[in-house]
């Protein structure tokens, strides 16, 4: 962000700045579609689930290989 302060900003620059520092993450999903990719974390409790050992040190890779995905 600039030196200059949000007070002295007008409304267009202010929006400008909100609309540029919003995370994908923040946002609701365009069109209602589920992401394809599985996060590390549902990996992890598929293998819990199916008692896969050595998971907790397994990457993301690793654990998708192990389940078969």
């Amino acid at each position: 962000m600039h030196n200059k302060s949000r007070a002295s900003q007008t409304p267009a620059q202010k929006r400008k700045i909100s609309e540029a520092g919003a995370s994908d993450a923040t946002q609701a999903p365009s069109g209602g579609s589920k992401r394809e990719q599985p996060t590390q974390r549902e990996l992890y409790e598929a293998a819990r689930k199916r008692g896969l050992p050595g998971r907790s040190r397994m990457t993301k890779a690793q654990l998708a290989r192990a389940l078969g995905r």
